[in-house]
Formats: structure tokens, sequence, C-alpha cells
């Protein structure tokens, strides 16, 4: 075993070099949030928004969804339209600590979101969590995500979700 592995040292390091790379681009390739939730349909979902226009004072709103309904239909529409990237690094990821990034807050646009998907017994499917310009979702939304122009998709959907809290609560 070891005179063949001397013979062929160079070509079992390529060998698994183009292993490595071939997993790295398949684990990052976009993933939508059916991915994300295991390829199952939620029957609920929770979001929570945080506006940052109030920061150091942040208001909170909390938001149901069921199956079925209009608002439930037009927040999975637009969770649809996101592709995300996980990262290769995943495994290691969630072994250690993740690190914080200094990001450039716009108050008047930024929005601190963590969405929720549940089944019809209440298990739970995924969170996903928007802060500033980091995305992240896992167990207790530990495990980072990319997505391209994310910050600004963000803030698109913060505004979105923003804009129902404001109509239920007229409607209250």
């Amino acid at each position: 075993m070891k005179l063949w592995f001397r013979r062929h040292k160079k070509a079992a390091y390529l060998g698994l070099l183009i292993l490595a790379e071939a997993w790295c681009l398949w684990y990052s390739r976009p993933v939508d949030i059916h991915f994300l939730m295991g390829n199952q349909k939620a029957a609920y979902m929770s979001a929570s928004i945080w506006p940052q226009s109030d920061f150091p004072n942040l208001t909170q709103k909390n938001l149901d969804f069921t199956a079925g309904t209009l608002e439930m239909e037009a927040l999975t529409k637009r969770l649809e339209a996101l592709r995300f990237h996980r990262s290769p690094l995943e495994p290691l990821l969630r072994v250690f600590p993740s690190g914080n990034r200094a990001s450039v807050v716009d108050p008047e646009q930024d929005y601190h979101i963590y969405l929720a998907a549940y089944t019809e017994d209440y298990g739970l499917l995924t969170q996903i969590e928007f802060s500033i310009d980091q995305w992240s979702y896992g167990p207790a939304a530990s495990l980072p995500l990319y997505l391209s122009r994310g910050q600004e998709q963000g803030r698109e959907l913060g505004a979105f979700l923003w804009e129902i809290t404001q109509k239920s609560d007229s409607n209250s």
C-alpha cells in the first residue's frame, strides 16, 4: 500500500482536490425556500420584524400566517423568488462559533426579520433570519446563507412584512 501511495501520490491528492471542489460547488448551488424546509409544505409561518428606523428603541411586530390565506400565499411567493446559497464550510461552522461582520446600516430601510416555518403538528421546518445584510438559517438560525443582492432583498422582504403589520394594525 505504501509503495502504491508513493507512486500515485500526486494523482491521489489531485483526485481528493477534485472531489472536494465538486462537493463545494454542489453544496453552494442556489437552493429555494422549499429545499431549506426539507421539501415539505409549511402549514404555519410566524414572522417577527424590527425596523431599524427607531433604533435604539426598536418596535417589534409579530405576524402569524396559516396556509391557504392570502398573506401566506404572498409571503410564500416572495420567499420562493429568493435563491439562497449555503456555505461549503457549513459542517465546520456547525462546530465553531460564528463571528460578527460589520455592515453599513441605513436605519430608514433596514430591518431585522425572523421567520419560522412549521408543519401541521407544529414541528419546526426551518428558521430564517435576516439582520441588516446577513442571512442565516437552521437550528437557531445559526448557519450562514448568501444571496445575490442580499441586503436589498432583505429590505424588500422587510418592507413587505412591515406593510402587512400596518394593515393588520389598521384592521384591529
